[in-house]
């Protein structure tokens, strides 16, 4: 963790773009997994992880943001990651549609929303980055 939170630190003092935000943290956590005996597929989810939770908390420090362009943004950044740590396109797409819905739904808890309501906009979120990562 402290290792992603550095890579990001890094790239954004670099004024790198978001998505290669999360492509940095992503590698540097996966780096530092496997350097500490953890095989390519341990490492891989931990990575993953850490690059959401990073990603997320520098999207939802923009005030700006709604909770559905964070959502989005986490989303795009996991996907990234996940694409550049190897993974087929489909299943990167994947991760990053249920990280969509799963940041929504958080977003919706914490705002006291229903649970039927949390659940319908986060299946609509999910569904919404399914669609515009490619998947049918």
């Amino acid at each position: 963790e402290p290792v992603a939170k550095e890579a990001a630190i890094r790239s954004m003092a670099e004024q790198k773009p978001p998505l290669e935000v999360a492509v940095d943290i992503a590698k540097a956590a996966h780096a530092a997994a496997e350097a500490s005996g953890m095989t390519m597929q341990q490492a891989t989810p931990i990575a993953i992880a850490a690059t959401r939770k990073n990603i997320l908390e520098l999207e939802a420090a923009d005030s700006k943001k709604s909770s559905c362009e964070v959502a989005e943004a986490t989303a795009a950044g996991v996907k990234n990651a996940a694409a550049a740590l190897g993974m087929k396109t489909d299943k990167a797409a994947e991760m990053g549609a249920e990280t969509a819905g799963t940041v929504s739904a958080e977003y919706g808890a914490e705002a006291g929303k229903q649970p039927h309501k949390i659940v319908a906009d986060a299946a609509e979120m999910t569904a919404r980055v399914a669609k515009a990562g490619g998947m049918t």
